[in-house]
């Protein structure tokens, strides 16, 4: 083995790292083809922060030998590390081809594929890493949320179900199985689920936002609002959780209270349209054609693709006789979403006249 390697690794494990380097790059220039001598320098350039240094070095052992299963693999985990999951993917897949008995390999791939997006490969590459390793608890995490993500909602409870028999009781885990079964319409299982999931961690305002959404698709409205606000006391910045405490104001008839959500959102949020037609709708439920009418052109203007927005400034602009242009927006609101009943073109009425979310 070349004496500049040997005195390099020495250096190394005396803590030398600079003159270790430099040991190497004489390695390098005498054995300029060994793979072994640019993955070793990655290795101690990452330990020093050098990061596109090592990719660097990695990327020329790989050019050396393409399919080297430890170059690509200390390649595709560095670009991981570097959040670079889209170029980790390529040198991973060919550390995993070099080495299909690894389940590190593996488990790095799939991680890689998962932050990439690209959900299929990575369910794939997670069970390959249940089959190689079963110890490894995360990737029975991912692999089920994986699956949740794709509607296989039995198949995520499964996962999860095994993920806690391994890693013990896990408020997530709990709250995720409930996401999964509120999924399948069993809402009374569901809240059971989000119950484990809040006894272990009363603190995740996810929990409560969760439970809340639950009671709103059972019609208890009261309890769905506490704990939309439970969720809120816990995470003031959570917007969708006030987003949706609004609606459900809205919704029991507390329109005041609901205007109130809406606007403190809208300062937090102020391209907020899905909080501007909300608004508007309370306007409506005030008969106040006119606030009605200004912050909903506000929410089309911003998102004139939106059908809800497009239907209740018909609404608004029809409660204020202005029928013309009302019909506009009516017959743009039926264009984007058929679901909003135009009965004529040429007349001037819609089937409906709720206001919609």
């Amino acid at each position: 083995m070349n004496e500049h390697f040997n005195k390099a690794k020495q250096l190394y494990k005396e803590g030398n790292a600079r003159e270790a380097i430099t040991e190497l790059q004489r390695a390098i220039n005498k054995e300029p083809a060994n793979t072994k001598f640019f993955i070793t320098l990655g290795i101690i350039l990452e330990g020093q922060g050098k990061s596109e240094e090592a990719v660097s070095v990695y990327r020329r052992a790989t050019k050396i030998d393409p399919n080297e299963p430890t170059a690509n693999l200390q390649l595709g985990l560095l670009l991981s590390h570097m959040g670079k999951y889209e170029a980790a993917v390529p040198p991973l897949r060919k550390a995993w081809i070099g080495d299909q008995k690894s389940a590190k390999t593996a488990n790095a791939l799939a991680r890689a594929l998962d932050a990439a997006q690209e959900f299929d490969e990575a369910q794939v590459m997670y069970e390959a890493v249940i089959r190689l390793d079963s110890s490894l608890e995360d990737a029975l995490f991912n692999l089920a949320t994986l699956r949740f993500n794709d509607h296989k909602y039995e198949s995520a409870i499964a996962h999860y179900v095994a993920y806690m028999v391994k890693a013990g009781e896990s408020s997530k885990a709990h709250r995720n199985i409930g996401k999964a079964l509120a999924a399948m319409g069993e809402l009374d299982s569901a809240l059971h689920s989000f119950d484990k999931a809040k006894a272990l961690s009363r603190n995740d305002a996810t929990i409560y936002y969760s439970i809340a959404d639950v009671y709103e698709r059972k019609g208890d409205f009261g309890m769905a609002i506490q704990n939309y606000r439970c969720a809120l006391e816990i995470d003031p910045q959570y917007h969708e959780a006030r987003f949706e405490l609004a609606k459900c104001l809205r919704n029991n008839h507390a329109i005041d209270d609901a205007v109130a959500e809406f606007k403190i959102l809208l300062q937090k949020c102020p391209g907020h349209y899905r909080a501007m037609n909300g608004l508007g709708t309370c306007y409506l439920a005030l008969k106040d054609g006119t606030n009605a009418a200004r912050i909903l052109r506000q929410a089309i203007e911003i998102a004139p693709g939106f059908a809800a927005g497009q239907y209740n400034m018909g609404l608004a602009l029809r409660a204020a006789g202005h029928l013309d242009e009302a019909q506009i927006h009516f017959i743009e609101a039926n264009r984007l979403d058929s679901s909003y009943k135009v009965d004529h073109p040429t007349q001037r009425f819609v089937a409906a006249t709720v206001p919609r979310s």
